[in-house]
Formats: structure tokens, C-alpha cells, sequence
């Protein structure tokens, strides 16, 4: 029974891990305090079944584990033991510009994509006829902008009223 629950992120298949989790819940060799436990975590499954997260585009990375390695060999090419604390602050802090910068790149070309297929909407459609270029293009943004995150900096007194406001 030990192995069954211990392979259970294993599984190559829904139905196989299907299969064991049932005779799991089934055993009589379990507390029910554990089989309790093992329920609550099978509603996450998609996140640590390898059957589950197969469905879903991971890059490669089908492991929590694997994502933290490639940030702790990024960090290693930056950081040693001869660091200071501020050159650690300061190593972290362009790290995590790149980072943004990285994923406001990838917002920017998605936003591209996605004015490319707002021509097609009816809605602009029906106001092109009506409206000048100026007023569509203004349109367009309205409508990103309320499907759609936007990156923005967060300057001190923002994040101070964001913690204010999450207490």
C-alpha cells in the first residue's frame, strides 16, 4: 500500500491513477485521517499527476522541481559566497527586471495577435462603418483592456496600500 500511494504521482495515465486511488480509499490498512487527506489532494491533481499534467503545454517541465533548478542555476551564475548582501539585493532586483521584461515582450506580441483578430469582431465590424480609425483603435484597446492583464510597475506606496488592503 506504501508504494501504491508513494507512485501515485507516477501515474502515466488518468485511468491508472484512477484505478489506485480507488484502491487506496478502499484498503482497511489506511487511518481515515490519511484517506481524508489523500481526497483533499486529489482535487489538485492536474498540479502532481504526471497522467494529468501530460494535457497540459508545460514546456518540458512537467515538475515544480525542474522550474526551481533552472532559477537556482541562474542565481548561481550571478551569486557566490564572496557576495554582499546589497550586491545580492542588487543581482536579485535585475533579475527580476529581466524577468518582467521577458513577460512584457510576450504580452506585447500577444497583444499584436489579438488586435489582428479584433478586426474580425462584430462589433468592430459594425462600428467601422460608423466611426473614424482614431475611435476603433481606442475601441480595441477598451476591449483588451477588459479581457486582459496589464503589466504595470508597482512603486512603493502602491505595494504599501496593496498589503493595507489585503489585511
Amino acid at each position: 500500500m506504501y508504494r501504491k500511494i508513494i507512485n501515485l504521482p507516477y501515474s502515466n495515465y488518468p485511468e491508472e491513477f484512477e484505478e489506485d486511488f480507488s484502491d487506496i480509499c478502499k484498503s482497511d490498512l489506511l487511518q481515515t485521517e490519511l484517506i481524508k487527506y489523500l481526497e483533499d489532494k486529489v482535487e489538485e491533481k492536474e498540479f502532481w499527476v504526471k497522467g494529468y499534467m501530460k494535457n497540459q503545454f508545460c514546456c518540458g517541465m512537467c515538475s515544480s522541481s525542474s522550474r526551481i533548478e533552472s532559477k537556482h542555476r541562474v542565481l548561481k551564475l550571478y551569486l557566490n559566497s564572496g557576495k554582499r548582501l546589497t550586491e545580492l539585493f542588487q543581482i536579485v532586483k535585475q533579475l527580476e527586471k529581466k524577468e518582467v521584461a521577458k513577460m512584457a515582450n510576450e504580452i506585447e506580441k500577444s497583444r499584436k495577435n489579438e488586435r489582428k483578430k479584433q478586426e474580425k469582431m462584430d462589433i468592430i465590424k459594425y462600428f467601422k462603418e460608423i466611426y473614424s480609425e482614431y475611435v476603433l483603435e481606442v475601441l480595441k484597446d477598451n476591449l483588451m483592456e477588459s479581457t486582459n492583464y496589464s503589466i504595470t510597475p508597482i512603486t512603493s506606496n502602491t505595494w504599501y496600500l496593496l498589503c493595507i488592503f489585503l489585511n
